[in-house]
Order: C-alpha cells, then sequence, then structure tokens
C-alpha cells in the first residue's frame, strides 16, 4: 500500500494533500481515466482510503486476476499511517519528505532532506519483527549513501534494552537512533522517550528542528527536590544519641529524566553543598526530635586527611566517615528511616551533579544537558 504514485505523470504523495485535493483528483481519475502507475513495482494502480482514514494508493489486479507479488502489498495500516504521519511532520518542520525512496540496497519508508540538500535521514517504522543485526546492517547501508537512519520499533530488539531501577530502558547511541513506537486507544501513535510519551508527529518535528540531541552525559537542573532521612546513631566519644542524615542523589536532569549522579553522596560535591546543607539545617529545626551537630571541615587522625563531616550534636567530636557509611548503608536502618523519617525539601543546587549516561535529550524548556551542538 503505497503513499506515492504517478498520476497522469505526475508524483503524487497522498499525506500532502488535503481530504478536498484527494477527493477531487479520485474524481479526475475516475472521469479522466487519467493513469496511476506506483513506482514500486511499476504496475497500475488507484486511490484508496485505509480504516484508519490514512490516504493512500493500491495495486490494481491484472485482467486475469494474478499480479506479480509486491514487498509492500502486506504492509499494515498501521504502518502506513505511521509513515503518512512521519511525512507530515517532517514537511512541518521545513524538509522535502517522500516515501518508499529507493538507493543502493536501500528502500526508505520516509525520506526526509534540508531544502539545501546539505542532509538527508530516512526513517524506518518497524512494525514486524526485526534482529538487531538486521537493523544495524540497514543502517549501514544508509551510511554508505550518507544518509542517517532513525528508526522505530514496536517491539525493540531485546539486545537494545538495558535495565535501570524504573525498569527496562532503550539504550541510546548516536549511530543508532532507536525509539520505542506505541499505539493509543484512538490508534494514533507515541513515542517513549526518557519515561515521557510524545506523539510520533511532534518528536519527528522535534528531532528535524535540533529539539531533541544526543547527549553521553545527563546533568542535573538546578531546581531540585531532595529527599531526606535522618538516622540516629551513639557518638562514639560521649555515647550520646546524634543524627546525621541520608540524601536520596536520585536527580532530575535539564530534559527531566532521572538519574543518579557519580559523585558520592558523601562528599562536598552534592551532600555538603551549602544549599543542601541548610536545607538539612531546616528540616532539622523544624523537628524537635533531630539532633543534627556542626557539619564541617574536620581533621581525621584514623584517615590522616581532612573533610567535611557530621558532628556531635552534644560534645560536637568528629563522626567518623566510615562509621557514618556504615550507619547510613545498613539496610534495614536506612529501609525504616525512609518509611518515618523522610523530608522532601526544595533547593537550588550552585553546581549542577552530572553522569556519564547516553541519552536523547528532549529538554522541554531550558538548556540540553550538553553544551556541545549534537542535533542528530
Amino acid at each position: 500500500m503505497p503513499l506515492r504514485a504517478f498520476v497522469d505523470g505526475k508524483e503524487v504523495i497522498a499525506p500532502t494533500l488535503s481530504d478536498e485535493e484527494w477527493e477531487a483528483l479520485r474524481q479526475r481519475v475516475q472521469a479522466e481515466k487519467l493513469a496511476v502507475m506506483v513506482p514500486c513495482c511499476d504496475r497500475p494502480g488507484y486511490l484508496r482510503r485505509s480504516r484508519l482514514g490514512t490516504r493512500h494508493f493500491a495495486h490494481k489486479r491484472a485482467a486475469d486476476g494474478d499480479a506479480p507479488r509486491c514487498d509492500m502489498e502486506g504492509e499494515t495500516m498501521e504502518h502506513l499511517k505511521a509513515k503518512a504521519d512521519i511525512i507530515t511532520a517532517a514537511r512541518r518542520a521545513g524538509y522535502r519528505a517522500a516515501p518508499e525512496l529507493a538507493g543502493d540496497g536501500w528502500r526508505a519508508d520516509v525520506m526526509a532532506e534540508r531544502p539545501d540538500g546539505s542532509g538527508r535521514i530516512a526513517f524506518e517504522v518497524q512494525w514486524s519483527f526485526l534482529r538487531l543485526e538486521d537493523c544495524i546492517f540497514r543502517q549501514e547501508r544508509y551510511a554508505n549513501d550518507s544518509v542517517r537512519g532513525c528508526w522505530f520499533f514496536r517491539n525493540p530488539p531485546p539486545q537494545w534494552l538495558r535495565n535501570s531501577e524504573l525498569g527496562p530502558e532503550i539504550r541510546a547511541r548516536r549511530d543508532l537512533p532507536l525509539f520505542h513506537l506505541w499505539v493509543n486507544v484512538d490508534r494514533s501513535f507515541s513515542v517513549s522517550l526518557n519515561r515521557r510519551l510524545y506523539s510520533l508527529s511532534d518528536f519527528v518535528h522535534a528531532l528535524l528542528k535540533s529539539r531533541i540531541r544526543f547527549c553521553a552525559s545527563a546533568r542535573a537542573q538546578p531546581r531540585q527536590k531532595l529527599r531526606f532521612a535522618f538516622v540516629e546513631i551513639p557518638c562514639e566519644h560521649c555515647g550520646r544519641g546524634t543524627h546525621i542524615y541520608h540524601v536520596d542523589t536520585r536527580l532530575t536532569s535539564r530534559c527531566g529524566m532521572a538519574f543518579q549522579p557519580e559523585a558520592s553522596w558523601y562528599s562536598d560535591d552534592f551532600a555538603f553543598q551549602p544549599q543542601v546543607l541548610a536545607a538539612a539545617g531546616q528540616a532539622a529545626s523544624s523537628n524537635d526530635w533531630i539532633r543534627l551537630g556542626a557539619i564541617r571541615p574536620r581533621a581525621s587522625e584514623r584517615e590522616n586527611a581532612t573533610y567535611t563531616a557530621f558532628g556531635c550534636a552534644h560534645c560536637d567530636a568528629m563522626l567518623d566517615r566510615t562509621y557514618v557509611e556504615m550507619a547510613l548503608y545498613g539496610a534495614s536502618r536506612l529501609a525504616e528511616a525512609y518509611e518515618t523519617d523522610a523530608y522532601t525539601v526544595s533547593v537550588t543546587l550552585d553546581t549542577a551533579p552530572a553522569a556519564r549516561l547516553a541519552h536523547w535529550c528532549y529538554p522541554q524548556a531550558g538548556r540540553f544537558c550538553c553544551s556541545s551542538i549534537t542535533p542528530h
């Protein structure tokens, strides 16, 4: 079921016509007996609509009812509609876009080209099963012709998924843009990216307008909601109870993705930033039961080093880092603390923690996670 045909020798791309233009052309073809040829197999065709409302062309049967087989005859209506949505989005982004264009060893579902001819992007909608090896092979074919490829998979290859705290996610790689395509109840399409859903049309438009970019790392946005858990431990020196805190380092990136920074939570880079210290002090001062000592640079005789550390709320003795970490990472005590003594505080961080986390960055407002310009 091709989207492109030649009517009376002129190329017609069905999704680029309005409903009125399509109906007028259909009537002309019927009345004037204009020739309709589908280029996928150079056979006569005619104008038709799918049950999803997608305008397209269909192959005519031969007089004897038999005809040579065409690969596009088995295309699903969903596949057809997705291609039409991509064409419409690409043209809205200012690109020339045409379906079913062929090259040396490849045929793109949709080929989008910059108006000045400076770059071409082949969009592929993979509705049926395709092995990752075959996808990479076809991607290399595109690269050999200086064409970039972008793939939408209904069922992403399992090798391309990685496990995270929030569940399986598609790996991001600059040389193989591959995204998960979802079918909605109304038969429209959505693309998932970093735990968010976007309409297929809006996603393609954003990609071509360079609002989606590959970034090798994730960087936190300044405004964060931090979750504190306060844990009481006995001071090694005076034996009285004093509190320390654990701050959850799951942050929100500039593009809205949850990630874990590389720096240890117990460091000046994060847990002891002035804003984090102020937030912890705010939570402690508003709860009489929390006894939080001074947090400042202290000299450790055991480690022969000076670093920012917790102090006892009663005798101001330094709480040894190893002792503190053992207390905080004790599974049962930490789990109990999170259930009963957790506080969420909004802060603005002076420095933005980062992590090496390759992803396709799509900030709704603000800056990308990476500073270099690396559009699709």
